[in-house]
């Protein structure tokens, strides 16, 4: 980890106690986030300073995804969890996840989530005025083509069909080319159901840890047909990484605009190899 950087994890360690006891003084104030917790969890405010919570997110998830959850974005300044076998603070930030060492989180995790300065949650939206009644008018029903997606299971429509799919993992095949695996974690199946699909990545130089490249392919539209339970592979479009000289970060998104009740894990991220 870079020295900086790791000095500040570690100030920012010793003080989380005392911005804890700051939050119980602004607990009156305005939310300055809300993050959406998965089921059994429900959202939660999150105020100025620094928040303690417990997690319902899955064994393995990213903590890069976790704050992904925290609307609106940019609000979380870091993230803390307590490493009780080690008796030492773990940390991630959004600004420098490549140095952090937090990387995952457990189900029921306690953690510490520090607010950017100043983060305020936008007022919801005013409810729409009131509008007179319009004339009904005669509609025109498209006719279904071949393209058009199959129904799910036990009919209606996508859009009410509860499912999770989640990017799993990122890899290197034989041939060098670089691909990800989509899971459904269920309840339903997902078949012939287009999406939209993208990747990015980072070249850091192993001796000075400076990113030097970058390069992003898609996003662009993939083709579903998973199963409950069942893995897909779909290329990233980058080839073959020199780990000598270069350690890597790959991370894909899935863009789910379907009933997806965990989209917190349509983001993942892989290093090529470990950065140092």
């Amino acid at each position: 980890m870079n020295g900086r950087l790791f000095m500040g994890f570690v100030v920012a360690a010793a003080v989380v106690a005392v911005l804890a006891a700051a939050h119980g003084l602004s607990a009156q104030a305005p939310a300055a986030a809300t993050i959406s917790l998965p089921e059994p969890g429900q959202a939660k405010e999150l105020y100025a300073g620094c928040n303690n919570i417990s997690l319902t997110f899955p064994d393995g998830t990213p903590s890069q995804a976790v704050v992904q959850a925290v609307t609106p974005a940019g609000a979380v300044e870091s993230m803390w969890r307590h490493n009780a076998v080690q008796n030492r603070f773990e940390g991630f930030s959004p600004q420098y996840p490549q140095v952090s060492d937090l990387l995952t989180v457990a189900f029921l995790d306690a953690v510490w989530f520090c607010m950017v300065e100043g983060a305020v949650q936008p007022p919801p939206p005013p409810p729409p005025a009131a509008t007179a009644t319009p004339t009904p008018t005669a509609t025109v029903t498209p006719t279904a083509t071949a393209t058009s997606q199959p129904p799910p299971p036990g009919g209606g429509s996508w859009g009410a069909t509860p499912v999770d799919l989640a990017v799993t993992d990122i890899f290197i095949k034989p041939d060098t080319t670089v691909w990800a695996r989509i899971t459904n974690n269920g309840p339903n199946n997902f078949n012939n159901v287009s999406l939209s699909f993208g990747c990015s990545m980072e070249r850091h130089v192993i001796s000075t840890g400076v990113q030097d490249a970058s390069q992003t392919n898609g996003p662009g539209p993939i083709m579903v047909n998973l199963n409950v339970g069942q893995t897909q592979e779909f290329d990233t479009g980058f080839l073959s990484f020199d780990t000598t000289k270069w350690w890597y970060k790959v991370t894909c998104t899935l863009d789910i605009t379907y009933n997806d009740t965990l989209p917190a894990n349509n983001v993942y991220f892989e290093y090529f190899p470990p950065p140092p």
